[in-house]
């Protein structure tokens, strides 16, 4: 038996599944609503704390922890590496000087113009970070956020 007829069975069963026709072909029903299906809207603004650096404010400034003792201990442990100059927050580093902490909206007009502006080079994510570090500016996920 060669290997052609062999195949016979696994071919006519494929013909079959492609060539026929749908297991439902039932119709699609279409309604049109010719008014609004609830009566009035409720919205619930939720305001949500985006900025990184509140809690460490918070901290530094007024001495206010988190409830949650874990939390706290490690806000207590991070707030070590920053200070406050002025009216802004800095975070200290070690080969570089005081770095100026940026919020989210801040920190993605820095990667813009070190990326395509001010500095006019088109760098990777890793050399991008170190540059925008290099020019003073920190936030938590810098490196994730130049390589985005």
């Amino acid at each position: 038996m060669s290997t052609r007829e062999e195949n016979q069975w696994a071919d006519s069963l494929a013909k079959l599944a492609s060539s026929s026709l749908p297991i439902n072909p039932s119709p699609i029903y279409v309604d049109i609503l010719t008014a609004p299906s609830i009566d009035e809207i409720f919205v619930n603004q939720i305001q949500i704390n985006l900025d990184w650096s509140q809690p460490l404010l918070d901290y530094i400034l007024d001495n206010k922890l988190p409830e949650h003792k874990t939390e706290a201990r490690a806000l207590m442990f991070k707030a070590r590496n920053y200070c406050i100059v002025g009216s802004s927050l800095y975070r200290r580093a070690f080969s570089e000087p005081l770095l100026r902490c940026l919020s989210l909206e801040e920190a993605l007009q820095a990667i813009i113009e070190v990326y395509t502006g001010i500095c006019g080079e088109h760098l990777g994510g890793k050399n991008l970070a170190l540059k925008v570090i290099k020019q003073g500016l920190y936030w938590p996920i810098v490196r994730k956020d130049c390589e985005d």
